[in-house]
């Protein structure tokens, strides 16, 4: 003889299953499924256990953007927009978005805004760190808002004379690339490149083959993608435009850390200094 299961929901909402099971308490109709996102609530009079557990450790995503070299006599000035287009488990999406200003002078300096990326992100940013890059005094300086503090860390790498014509990766079978040819966008010449790369069935996880997209069109003028675009399908697509670009000498105040901002010096991970401004 066989068994018929009947799944958890259907056998505790079945007739029969109330009329045996009876409970002490009234009756109440239960609210909407978990997959809308709300739970069932319990009548007024029934004491709620308390929800105890331990700390959680959460999840966390990151974008890392675009990078700029610091690069001798190439100076520029420009707006980088960003724009994270993750795809939800029930096929929607959640796009957020930043735009920020970042700067290079003809010594190789390098100056960066950092903004929290929300919904409105292009219209109504939110500044979180100011970020300084000084290849000849040696320091990378973090200046976070919020705290009014300036975080200076020692920085040896120097700055470069000339950018890399192409960029290449090492040579890797399960990627594959093109060239997407040449175009000129602003008077600069731009040399776009397509990689695809697939993740084999069970590299991480997954159950079939999963292609990562990425396409570059970059300036070996500035040492920059002017334009990157990524899609990954853990992450969804990332994609970043440097527009409004000058190639007139910055401001030389754009590179001075913000007056009035605690000062610390990173020494080592165990030491620090600080300096009240």
């Amino acid at each position: 003889m066989m068994l018929k299961v009947l799944p958890l929901v259907a056998i505790l909402t079945s007739p029969a299953w109330g009329q045996a099971n009876a409970p002490a308490y009234p009756q109440y109709t239960p609210g909407p499924s978990y997959s809308t996102g709300t739970t069932p609530t319990a009548p007024a009079n029934i004491p709620m256990a308390p929800v105890v557990h331990a700390p959680d450790g959460g999840t966390r995503q990151t974008v890392i953007s675009i990078a700029i070299p610091m690069l001798t006599g190439s100076p520029f000035t420009a707006m980088v927009e960003t724009e994270w287009v993750k795809i939800l488990s029930d096929g929607s999406t959640a796009t957020t978005k930043n735009r920020r200003t970042v700067a290079r002078d003809s010594s190789g300096r390098v100056f960066e805004e950092r903004y929290f990326l929300t919904p409105n992100g292009d219209v109504e940013p939110r500044l979180q760190a100011l970020q300084y890059r000084d290849p000849y005094r040696h320091e990378y300086t973090n200046c976070m808002v919020q705290q009014h503090t300036c975080y200076v860390s020692p920085m040896m790498q120097p700055a470069r004379t000339s950018a890399p014509k192409t960029l290449r990766q090492p040579m890797n079978p399960n990627v594959k690339d093109e060239s997407l040819g040449e175009k000129i966008e602003d008077g600069l010449t731009l040399l776009g490149t397509r990689e695809i790369t697939m993740l084999a069935t069970g590299s991480i996880g997954n159950t079939r083959p999963e292609p990562i997209v990425k396409e570059f069109w970059y300036s070996p003028v500035l040492g920059v993608n002017i334009v990157t675009k990524r899609f990954d399908p853990r992450t969804g697509s990332q994609n970043f435009l440097v527009n409004h670009l000058s190639q007139s000498e910055p401001d030389p105040k754009l590179f001075e850390p913000p007056s009035g901002f605690r000062i610390v010096r990173m020494q080592s991970q165990a030491q620090s200094t600080e300096t009240t401004p």
